[in-house]
């Protein structure tokens, strides 16, 4: 069933540290698509019938301590953006003495204990099953689940990861659609030199498992480049990431919001955003995001140029302008016109003529085809070659290789 497919491939993008089940039912209900059935009780007790009995897949694991509750999402750059955080330091796993090697990060592998024979033996419902083991109870996917959702069914089967490498790509899997900062798997994670951060992520890129997005970063008043990584396959949902005038326009609203009346003089305003100031502003008031007040209106007291702009008021929330797809912007260029479909004709006298290359075996073929039984000497193929290179409206085909005959006037 659809649910199960969900559920699994949610806990396969866990990792080797697996999740509890309450971490799957939130997991699930913040997927992106966001999912289509309910997850009320009676659906959580059949998901967790099923799991509990699929062991060739599915493991459960009683930790040596409660798992406590982390919040992974903490907000970047604007209100859109999070950025995921990592909960667990990385311990590295290669294990070969299992039927199927076991890599990955897992901070509890050796201390944990398997218990899913027993939770089948005992036939603990998901009530009981909390009851005993409370969030010290993890899923975990087993190795050949895991590397399915985390590299495409296309890769090519010789691609081999190190060690390092598919932990990097393990944690990247974890932050699903919001991705995972590079600087974060640097300093906070591997604990490693950038330069070899740089050169694993590369690698990823190059074998199509990872996609990186450059994006930029308030921080103590600068701005700064940050690169998120996502998987391939969460590519195509494109997350929102600041750029440099989404920063500055974000910190513009954010300071009106805090402010008393959602307002603030615009020496204020200038201080604290610097140089993105002027065109923040630009942008917001085209939108219509903020307005301009008067003096009287930001300090109470009555002055009698009223008209002077002293400051910036917020009128509604703010929210990132996404650019025009590909429709939408065809429907801006043909306006009114003549254009009952919606959209835009290009002139064809403006138009560059395209020029397809035939494979050379067949343009000789059908430049010797056209002479008939008498076939064509080399000199003269050479010759009628030389014209069609000069002039391509004299053959219906592109230009013609030339090539050296090897005997003279052989036809």
């Amino acid at each position: 069933m659809e649910i199960l497919k969900v559920c699994i491939d949610e806990i396969a993008l866990s990792g080797l540290e697996g999740c509890t089940f309450a971490e799957l039912c939130e997991l699930v209900a913040r997927r992106q698509p966001p999912v289509t059935f309910p997850l009320d009780e009676h659906t959580k007790q059949f998901i967790w019938s099923q799991l509990s009995q699929r062991g060739a897949i599915i493991r459960l694991y009683k930790l040596p301590e409660q798992r406590k509750v982390v919040d992974t999402l903490h907000p970047l750059g604007s209100a859109q953006g999070m950025e995921y955080v990592h909960p667990y330091s990385y311990r590295l796993v290669n294990d070969e003495e299992q039927p199927v090697r076991v890599r990955g990060s897992c901070t509890t592998y050796e201390q944990r204990q398997d218990v899913t024979e027993a939770v089948a033996r005992e036939g603990l419902n998901l009530t009981a099953a909390i009851e005993k083991y409370g969030t010290g109870l993890v899923l975990v996917a087993s190795q050949e689940v895991r590397e399915r959702a985390l590299i495409p069914a296309d890769t090519d089967p010789c691609v081999d990861l190190s060690e390092v490498q598919y932990c990097v790509l393990e944690v990247i899997g974890c932050s699903r659609e919001y991705g995972i900062l590079r600087s974060f798997i640097t300093n906070t994670y591997l604990r490693i030199d950038a330069r070899s951060t740089f050169h694993h992520v590369k690698m990823l890129a190059a074998m199509n498992l990872v996609v990186i997005r450059e994006g930029r970063q308030l921080k103590s008043g600068r701005i700064t480049s940050v690169f998120n990584l996502t998987l391939s396959r969460f590519s195509r949902l494109d997350t929102l990431y600041d750029d440099t005038m989404q920063v500055y326009e974000s910190q513009f609203c954010r300071l009106l919001e805090a402010a008393p009346f959602k307002a603030l003089p615009v020496g204020n305003l200038k201080n604290t955003l610097g140089k993105g100031y002027k065109h923040a502003r630009v942008n917001l008031l085209r939108r219509g995001i903020i307005e301009r007040v008067g003096a009287s209106e930001l300090t109470g007291e009555e002055y009698e140029a009223m008209d002077q702009v002293k400051g910036y008021r917020l009128v509604k929330p703010y929210t990132v302008e996404l650019p025009l797809d590909e429709g939408e912007e065809a429907q801006q260029v043909a306006g009114d016109e003549d254009d009952e479909y919606g959209v835009a004709f290009a002139d064809p006298s403006r138009l560059k003529p395209i020029v397809f290359e035939l494979p050379l075996d067949i343009q000789g073929y059908r430049m010797i085809e056209g002479y008939g039984p008498e076939g064509i000497s080399n000199p003269e193929l050479m010759n009628q070659a030389m014209k069609v290179h000069n002039d391509p409206s004299l053959s219906p085909f592109p230009t013609l290789g030339v090539h050296e005959p090897r005997h003279e006037g052989s036809q």
